[in-house]
């Protein structure tokens, strides 16, 4: 139950129980108990409504595509360490190591952030760092781009275009990816 379900129950039942509470008032000794139960279950919805929205969990994008695809089964199964050493699959070995290659304290925080995000499907998924390929030898600057036609060419003094993941410079050929430079994100 999210806070607004829990404020749509409370108020849905404040009449009744107000009601229900004033069915006695006639037994009370004091009329004040009343009172101080309509004050109390007033107030019980003050703080809800006070209450902040847990934030999203935010998750690696491969934790991402691993949840898609382990969509349905158990998330203490997926998680297990038993399942993720027993698969020969990459991305298996990937969310194996971010999530039991740490500290004990830092495991157990990862495998929460990764248990919540698979149960709840209620996560945001981190961006990938870009990077540009900056080519030494120059005084001039060249930076391997990706022509529109999907090309690769070298250009002088521009970066348009030439923003990659790891993943895609590593794609290209693995030695690009010592001329990585990590691209500032514009705000």
């Amino acid at each position: 139950m999210n806070k607004q379900e829990l404020l749509e129950e409370l108020e849905s039942n404040k009449d009744k129980c107000l009601k229900e509470a004033k069915k006695y008032e006639v037994l009370s000794w004091d009329r004040q108990i009343v009172d101080s139960k309509e004050l109390v279950y007033m107030q019980v919805i003050n703080w809800v409504e006070q209450l902040a929205e847990q934030p999203k969990v935010t998750v690696p994008q491969f934790l991402d595509k691993y949840i898609q695809e382990n969509k349905g089964e158990c998330a203490s199964d997926v998680f297990s360490e038993e399942w993720l050493h027993d698969s020969a699959n990459e991305l298996d070995d990937e969310v194996d190591k971010w999530l039991y290659d740490n500290d004990g304290k830092e495991n157990d925080r990862r495998y929460l952030i990764a248990v919540q995000a698979f149960v709840t499907g209620e996560y945001e998924v981190e961006k990938e760092p870009l990077y540009q390929i900056e080519l030494p030898g120059t005084s001039w600057g060249a930076y391997l781009t990706r022509a529109d036609n999907g090309d690769l060419v070298i250009f002088q003094n521009t970066t348009s275009g030439s923003a990659f993941t790891e993943s895609e410079i590593k794609a290209i050929d693995e030695r690009y990816w010592a001329f990585a430079v990590p691209v500032e994100e514009v705000k």
